[in-house]
């Protein structure tokens, strides 16, 4: 960086000129941790990989939202007069 402001003031640059050599002379030379060196190479590596978990909400009207049923087993298990034949979703939760 020392070289490149020297290498400036000779050829007289603005200041403009000289700060966008000197940032260049950063870029170019500066060292680097192995890590970072193949994260530059391999840009498709991921530092960190993690996705949030999603949840499908139907927000639909009332009368227009589907349900579930109950699986054969969880029916089976109801008593013979009951209705309650749907699974509860997150708004009824």
């Amino acid at each position: 960086m020392k070289d490149a402001l020297a290498q400036c003031k000779k050829l007289d640059k603005d200041k403009f000129d000289t700060m966008c050599k000197i940032a260049q002379a950063y870029t170019d030379n500066r060292e680097c941790s192995v890590q970072e060196a193949v994260y530059q190479l391999m840009p498709e590596l991921w530092l960190r990989k993690g996705y949030p978990q999603v949840m499908f909400v139907n927000t639909n009207l009332p009368e227009n939202r589907f349900h579930m049923f109950k699986s054969e087993e969880e029916l089976s298990e109801l008593p013979d007069d009951s209705e309650n034949v749907f699974k509860k979703n997150i708004l009824e939760r």
